[in-house]
């Protein structure tokens, strides 16, 4: 449910890895990058998106996303991106990306986008993924075992990193989005906002990428895997370090495979009412 889509170019090759946080080589995050490594790893499908930075880069991600989708149907699910500052405009681009490009939902980065969780912009763009029944995700950020169960204990590998941690990304801005759409196809990435008892006593889904497997299993305790879906996004974080996480849980076969694919399938992806 986390993938991040580049074109076969350099210069945005080269504008991923001045981001900072990357693990991974983002050459692979191609379309034929994407493809090799889905199948590597063995995963049937994934969604994609191509963040943008200003309304006319949104726009034109969006075309390039859902033309790369178009190439392989079957293994990839485009999800748009829209420029929440612009609030008319960012409707117009939802609306034409799901009605004309056949998007299957919207990403919104509110840290690279500047544009805080809660405020007016960004409800606006959640309010529109409402009205068009469509998937919509958010980055949050990261939750660490420590917020989950004050006063510990908890290891440095539960701590976020520094640089995943931003003003724009505090989870209590869910509050609003809460106001507008309380939904499981709305989906915190990163398990935020998990540790806040309204968030997490909502109907929204959590986003296992970057959460370590402590909190991922906290979760499956006291949560229910149900509200738990899959992601990488890769080149944040490895693939096969994402997988293990959830294939190692203490939790049944049913409840992996649900987290894994089947939540996904049937709680967020499923086709508009």
């Amino acid at each position: 449910m986390h993938a991040n889509l580049l074109p076969d170019d350099p210069e945005a090759i080269d504008q991923m890895r001045r981001i900072g946080n990357v693990v991974a080589d983002p050459a692979r995050c191609t379309l034929s990058g994407t493809v090799e490594r889905l199948d590597s790893y063995g995963i049937d499908q994934a969604v994609v998106w191509r963040i943008g930075r200003s309304a006319g880069e949104c726009r034109r991600n969006n075309d390039f996303v859902a033309a790369a989708a178009g190439r392989y149907p079957d293994r990839l699910i485009p999800f748009a991106t829209v420029w929440p500052h612009d609030q008319d405009g960012a409707v117009h681009e939802a609306e034409r990306a799901v009605s004309e490009l056949g998007m299957r939902g919207i990403k919104l980065h509110p840290v690279l986008m500047k544009e805080e969780i809660g405020a007016p912009g960004f409800l606006t763009v959640v309010d529109c993924a409402r009205q068009l029944d469509v998937p919509f995700v958010t980055h949050v950020d990261l939750t660490v075992l420590g917020q989950l169960t004050p006063g510990g204990p908890y290891t440095a590998a539960d701590r976020p990193r520094p640089e995943d941690r931003s003003p724009f990304a505090e989870p209590e801005g869910l509050s609003g989005v809460l106001d507008v759409w309380d939904s499981p196809r709305v989906q915190a990435a990163h398990m935020g906002g998990l540790w806040l008892e309204e968030v997490r006593s909502s109907k929204i889904t959590f986003q296992t990428t970057g959460a370590s497997r402590r909190v991922l299993q906290w979760a499956v305790d006291n949560l229910g895997a149900d509200r738990i879906v899959f992601g990488a996004d890769y080149p944040f974080y490895f693939v096969d370090d994402e997988l293990i996480k959830v294939t190692s849980l203490q939790a049944s076969q049913a409840e992996k495979e649900a987290i894994l694919s089947g939540n996904a399938l049937t709680r967020v992806l499923a086709e508009p009412r």
